[in-house]
């Protein structure tokens, strides 16, 4: 069985080592007459190499116990099904990559922003791609530490994501020691509590937070405006007019002054006269 998926396309970091390795041992392995030549645009995205190759894997006991001849099949089926099915599988394809205070310069200049606004009663912050919630939880406790009056404002945060088992994660909000890895004994101790499989973060800071699952690509309900926007490591995913598309639609959602906030590996693409680049 040969997959040719979106052949005209180059996958990112074609050279690195682990990619071809797992790619090797994949062609040497019982499944090689499966061939996975590059990543695949789903929605307008393009996945990575590995995690497709994983995501293969792992439905193949689904393939034989649904008699699917082929992942052509799978998606087939999918897409003819309930949205819920084909989110699945999307849901399977997501790299959900995230730690706890990730690229913390971010969060040090909102918080140096805030203060140079001092005194503001009002702040609404949306978390795009918000993955397992470190992200949203580590926004609120950056400015737990830097406004202990937060309870008195009127803050309020948005974590949205398109990967329904990790959106459940986050708002669960439990996570294991391991999942710790990176926070003081302090900091573990002052928004965490101790529940059983590891770790939750305390009612105050889960309280300003809403979850709620949402696809990038489709039209978005909300309308702000918003003080600041995260959407880190998320567009990498993306080709360049959808890249675009989607800053524009952003910068329409924040107010005047407002921060967007991408990924330290991602950048502004295209004409963009609305923003100003305030920080690498």
């Amino acid at each position: 069985q040969l997959v040719v998926i979106d052949e005209a396309h180059n996958y990112r970091n074609p050279d690195a080592p682990t990619r071809a390795g797992v790619l090797r041992e994949l062609l040497r392995g019982p499944r090689r007459d499966l061939v996975l030549l590059t990543a695949t645009p789903v929605n307008n995205s393009l996945y990575d190499l590995y995690h497709l190759i994983s995501f293969f894997l792992k439905q193949d006991s689904r393939l034989i116990k649904r008699g699917i001849p082929s992942i052509k099949g799978l998606f087939d089926e999918a897409n003819s099904e309930e949205p819920g099915e084909l989110l699945g599988l999307f849901d399977a394809l997501s790299t959900n990559l995230t730690h706890f205070f990730r690229e913390r310069e971010h969060l040090d200049l909102l918080v140096e922003s805030l203060r140079a606004e001092e005194p503001w009663s009002k702040l609404r912050i949306w978390s795009a791609g918000c993955s397992k919630g470190c992200e949203p939880y580590s926004i609120v406790m950056a400015l737990r530490e830097a406004f202990p009056d937060l309870d008195q404002r009127d803050f309020k945060l948005l974590a949205t994501d398109f990967a329904v088992s990790v959106l459940a994660e986050a708002d669960r909000g439990v996570y294991p020691q391991q999942a710790m890895k990176g926070l003081g004994a302090d900091d573990i101790a002052q928004h965490f509590e101790e529940v059983p499989g590891g770790y939750s973060p305390r009612p105050e800071v889960r309280s300003p937070i809403t979850f709620a699952l949402l696809n990038l690509i489709e039209p978005w309900k909300m309308r702000g405006p918003f003080d600041a926007i995260f959407c880190r490591n998320v567009m990498i995913y993306f080709d360049n007019p959808t890249r675009e598309a989607l800053i524009r639609r952003f910068t329409g959602l924040l107010r005047p002054g407002g921060l967007l906030f991408l990924g330290t590996s991602e950048g502004l693409t295209g004409n963009q006269p609305d923003l100003l680049r305030v920080a690498p």
